[in-house]
């Protein structure tokens, strides 16, 4: 290697057809990267003209300062390929990385975690070092990277690289590399006690970028300081809430923050275009705009934020949207890129039949009662109808993922959940998009709320903390008796009116719902009711903890035990809904015991007095019939 410029050469590709960035785009910039004519020059110069490669679109170059600067390194699964299933949200946060060639390999160092993100094989040909991209799969980093991101839903214990990835298409500009690999596996899993291998291969989408590049800014912000001042942000590496962490943040600088919609069908493009834009409403100068994806942009690419429909997602895929990957500096906060994906076509189709459910249950009770005034007012009503207030399904879907995309959006933009945005709402049925609404609300797109402009006052603005808005968010959840999913307006008299509600149309309705997803609501909203009668004490209000120990509010939640098919069903009938009680119990129990495997004293505290209330009531037996 000369000191004044290292001839370190990237082999991009190994195979000839697959599409490759244009000439112009590889052009030489700030003395960054070598243009193809420099990239030729130097070339023949070391191996002579006759030696040069067929295909020099596949060659890239770095200069010698490239080794000196910082980059930002990230990797995304793109597509499963059926290995993982239906799992596609695997990723690694950013990482801030220099380049480190030694004895044969370029390592990828990892500056604030002081370990090799990645390494790639060098190879040298007649005094050239060339980089193998493909070699990045003997690489124990993105093994790890991928178990710890899809463990919990693949039950993968371990993976084995085998063979060669296959380098499927590259970009290059003078600041970023972006690298689609096809990564060959074989993953170890545990099923029914039985250790099986399966072998396949993921899609992994590579990125580098100079730092120095990125309109970084450091917020004065930090993630613990947020959560006290009533307002919830993530940190550049997910739930990170150190002291010193900085919540993450777009840049306002270049005045945009841009969002491609990606696969959409047609009838959901404006909706969802809908969705995006209603965060300007928080923002000076509307900076929020949308545009159509073109083919070639996915997620995982620090070039562009997606909003991304995923076609093939199944009924273990427990998302309507979420949102990864989201790139975010380490150092400052601010964000790079981010994206999200929407469940799409299973989703619609599943809920689809679960309104169809819903219209025929509201039918049955329609002829026996004569109204349905016992679902009046707001709030969920658990099984029956989920969707009243939609007059077609099209025009409750539409709401649907207006009110979800809008909700991702803000986890992109760096907001996390306030669980009381229901909880003395003063415009609708919540003050933020950042709450988790029932199934029938979330039906009426809402919005952003005033919490939500509030939050992004603070976070991109440096406005007050929040003094106004009722809030908390994931950790306090088993903590306050009133930070609850899936609620509207005061939760005690949600909880008691949803039960009552609930279990006497379980009772009555003799229709097999389509999934057990149509009976959860209920397994929720008691889930709610035990724990508000468990801290009980919290309640300030005199005449509301009087009813929460009331004998009324009691039986609503040991009705669950008590609950019978109404006498006037017929034999076929009745065994329907006994079938549909057995289910809710066997739900709500496995609620139960699900606290158990979650972190923390809180979640083991409640399971213990759960399972203690459900001992002492003499319940536990009608579980276990």
């Amino acid at each position: 290697m000369k000191k004044t410029m290292m001839k370190m050469f990237i082999l991009l590709s190994l195979f000839v057809g697959c599409n490759q960035p244009s000439q112009e785009k590889l052009a030489f910039n700030q003395g960054s990267l070598l243009s193809q004519e420099k990239i030729r020059g130097e070339l023949e110069k070391s191996v002579g003209n006759s030696s040069l490669p067929q295909d020099l679109k596949n060659i890239g170059g770095l200069e010698k300062r490239d080794l000196k600067d910082y980059w930002l390194f990230g990797l995304t699964v793109t597509n499963t390929n059926n290995f993982f299933g239906g799992v596609i949200s695997a990723h690694s946060d950013a990482k801030i990385v220099k380049m480190i060639p030694y004895k044969g390999k370029l390592y990828l160092y990892d500056v604030l975690a002081k370990k090799v993100a990645m390494s790639l094989k060098m190879d040298k040909k007649d005094g050239l070092e060339l980089i193998d991209f493909a070699s990045a799969l003997k690489n124990k980093n993105i093994q790890d990277e991928l178990k710890l991101q899809t463990q919990m839903r693949t039950q993968v214990l371990s993976y084995v690289s085998h063979g060669r990835s296959q380098v499927l298409n590259t970009y290059i500009d003078s600041d970023r590399v972006v690298l689609d690999l096809r990564y060959p596996m074989t993953g170890t899993m545990k099923k029914n006690g039985e250790t099986l291998r399966k072998s396949g291969s993921v899609d992994l989408r590579v990125f580098l970028v100079r730092r120095s590049s990125l309109p970084l800014e450091r917020t004065t912000k930090t993630v613990a300081q947020s959560i006290k001042d009533k307002y919830a942000f993530f940190g550049p590496t997910s739930m990170t809430k150190d002291e010193e962490t900085p919540i993450r943040r777009f840049s306002l600088k270049t005045g945009k923050i841009t969002f491609y919609l990606k696969d959409f069908p047609e009838d959901m493009e404006r909706p969802a275009a809908e969705a995006i834009l209603s965060w300007n409403s928080a923002f000076d100068g509307s900076p929020v705009e949308v545009k159509l994806a073109s083919k070639s942009m996915d997620i995982g690419d620090p070039r562009y934020n997606i909003v991304k429909w995923v076609k093939n997602t199944d009924k273990y895929t427990d998302w309507a949207g979420i949102a990864v990957p989201v790139f975010a500096d380490p150092v400052t906060g601010t964000i790079i890129s981010g994206s999200l994906l929407i469940n799409g076509d299973f989703l619609r189709s599943d809920y689809a039949k679960r309104f169809s459910y819903s219209k025929r249950s509201s039918d049955v009770l329609k002829a026996k009662f004569g109204s349905l005034t016992l679902f009046s007012g707001r709030g969920e009503v658990p099984v029956i109808p989920h969707f009243t207030g939609a007059t077609s399904f099209e025009e409750y879907i539409k709401g649907y993922y207006k009110e979800t995309i809008s909700h991702e959006i803000g986890h992109v933009l760096g907001l996390r959940h306030n669980f009381k945005g229901t909880v003395h709402a003063e415009n609708g049925y919540t003050n933020s998009v950042m709450d988790y609404l029932p199934r029938k609300e979330r039906a009426i797109f809402h919005g952003v709320g005033g919490y939500d402009k509030g939050a992004i006052r603070y976070a991109y603005y440096d406005e007050r903390k929040n003094r106004e808005f009722p809030f908390c968010t994931d950790e306090h959840v088993q903590q306050e008796y009133d930070c609850n999913k899936g609620d509207v307006g005061d939760p005690i008299l949600h909880a008691f009116k949803a039960l009552k509600d609930g279990f006497e149309t379980v009772a009555t309705v003799p229709l097999r719902p389509n999934d057990k997803g149509t009976l959860s609501p209920i397994g929720s909203v008691l889930m709610n009711a035990l724990k508000i009668s468990l801290l009980k004490d919290q309640i300030e209000d005199d005449q509301m903890r009087n009813f929460v120990e009331s004998a009324d509010f009691r039986e609503s939640i040991d009705k669950i035990c008590d609950v019978n098919p109404s006498y006037d069903l017929l034999s076929h009938e009745t065994e329907i809904v006994r079938e549909n009680i057995s289910s809710l119990r066997n739900g709500f129990v496995k609620r139960v015991l699900s606290l158990k495997g979650y972190p923390g004293m809180r979640y083991q505290t409640l399971y213990s007095d759960y399972v203690s209330h459900l001992q002492n009531k003499n319940l536990l037996s009608c579980f276990f019939e």
